[in-house]
């Protein structure tokens, strides 16, 4: 059972971005906000707790890569950029992309990377600059690899029923509901007894553009029984990411 070690809260205050995009850390009237945080730098140091759960209002303005979390999950239809008059620099409104269920609904076994490479004028396959999401269709019967340079791998099964095998034959059943993850070089084979689409995403495409290749954690291996999610899934989720040399400007992407 996970053990909680702490909880921390801060304001929500649009002036304080603007006081960090201005250089006013140091401001009689901004330091003795900022020197609190110091403080706390140094008790995640010390303590380093292996899971941590935000809940923040970023208005997308300081999501880059030296932060950017595996997944991030949010809902909307598109995303915006505001400077609420504090004379943050904004974006227009990047709209969502819709990929229909046809795709993983016919044709062969086989994964189908959700491009928007295009769009975000990166190297693909990426759906974000930083983040890759898939269907995976695998007919009765059949089998599938999936294996990516990634830090983690997040399946979900939209439908149908099966296993999946690991490295070293270790292998566990899913159905219809289930939600399942992979550490990093999780080369998998995904066999289906009814006819099968997971959901697929992992973080290659930051790895790819950091030119870096993935390690197995050194103390940690996830293993079987698997977290399961319920029958309801959120219908829609964004996925906004900033990479810093790739793009000309930050794409956020929505995707149902």
């Amino acid at each position: 059972m996970a053990q909680l070690i702490g909880g921390l809260a801060t304001s929500h205050i649009p002036a304080i971005g603007g006081a960090i995009h201005k250089g006013k850390q140091n401001d009689p009237y901004w330091k003795p906000f900022f020197d609190s945080f110091p403080p706390i730098h140094n008790w995640l140091d010390k303590v380093q707790p292996d899971v941590v759960v935000v809940f923040y209002n970023d208005h997308g303005l300081n999501f880059f890569l030296d932060k950017m979390p595996t997944f991030a999950v949010g809902a909307a239809a598109s995303y915006s950029n505001a400077d609420e008059g504090w004379g943050i620099p904004t974006l227009p409104p990047i709209p969502g992309a819709r990929f229909a269920a046809a795709l993983h609904e016919q044709g062969p076994t086989r994964t189908i990377p959700l491009y928007a490479s295009d769009r975000l004028l990166c190297a693909g396959p990426a759906t974000a600059p930083g983040l890759c999401a898939n269907f995976v269709h695998v007919r009765p019967g059949e089998c599938h690899f999936t294996d990516a340079n990634a830090t983690s791998q997040l399946f979900f099964v939209m439908r149908g029923q099966g296993s999946t095998r690991l490295a070293g034959d270790e292998e566990f059943a899913w159905q219809a509901g289930d939600l399942f993850t992979l550490p990093a070089q999780s080369r998998a084979l995904h066999a289906a007894t009814v006819d099968a689409a997971l959901y697929w995403v992992h973080d290659e495409p930051l790895l790819r553009y950091l030119g870096v290749q993935a390690a197995v954690p050194p103390a940690w291996r996830c293993s079987p029984p698997w977290p399961q999610c319920g029958p309801r899934a959120c219908p829609r989720s964004w996925l906004p990411f900033w990479p810093r040399r790739a793009m000309p400007q930050p794409w956020p992407l929505c995707h149902p």
